[in-house]
């Protein structure tokens, strides 16, 4: 167990998979002067709105969490007990409304590094529910996305190009039918996944609606223990 004693304590991970550039944290620098912490939930006194924190306070609200102002402004989350500070500030409407559009910069956020894909194949091999409730697999569809969008640097001999999982290349006296299974949450598709042992694979476009996968017949029987 480490003990927290000084700034030097707080020592980066050396697989943290987010890097800034030297303009991204200059605008970072400047945020953190002229705004503070936005990172969490802000209200600003004078315009009686929230200035950063929206969808949080939203899913607290729903979850039927209060506020409560002892001994400072937090909202406690009646499922964990996790506390969410408050900050009450001072603002007229013009820097209220830039804090907001700042506290929401992607540019002032850094960028993913090559690391991230690592991480995440870690992640969904340890705690596949997890990353699909927090929305990680999201960040999968994003790679895909990024790496069907460049282009290559040499062109692919035949041999090195990935072949279709089941080419349907018609037979004599051969035809294909099928069925579709839809899952309308990500959690019923990671159950799916487990039951039928679907892993994953590369595909030749990506998928911004949703991910699927064919199966063979023999393949569903033996998953299901028909055989």
């Amino acid at each position: 167990m480490h003990e927290l004693s000084s700034i030097q304590d707080l020592a980066a991970h050396p697989e943290n998979p987010r890097s800034i550039d030297g303009e991204s944290r200059r605008g970072l620098s400047a945020s953190m002067r002229r705004f503070g912490n936005i990172a969490g939930i802000v209200w600003n006194r004078r315009t009686g709105f929230l200035v950063a924190g929206h969808q949080r306070v939203n899913v607290l609200m729903e979850k039927g969490a209060t506020l409560e102002l002892e001994p400072e402004p937090h909202i406690t989350d009646p499922e964990t007990g996790e506390s969410w500070p408050v900050r009450v500030v001072d603002w007229d409407e013009t820097v209220a409304d830039a804090a907001m559009v700042e506290a929401n910069n992607p540019h002032i956020a850094g960028e993913f590094t090559d690391g991230l894909a690592g991480i995440l194949s870690r992640l969904e091999d340890e705690d596949p529910l997890m990353v699909d409730d927090v929305g990680l697999n999201r960040l999968f569809c994003d790679l895909e996305r990024e790496a069907d969008e460049t282009p290559s640097d040499k062109p692919q001999d035949e041999s090195e190009k990935e072949n279709p999982i089941y080419p349907l290349v018609a037979r004599l006296n051969e035809s294909y039918n099928y069925v579709v299974i839809f899952t309308e949450n990500d959690l019923d598709w990671t159950r799916l996944k487990s039951i039928l042992a679907i892993t994953k694979c590369r595909t030749n476009k990506s998928k911004t609606v949703g991910e699927g996968r064919a199966i063979s017949f023999q393949v569903f029987k033996s998953a299901l223990g028909l055989e």
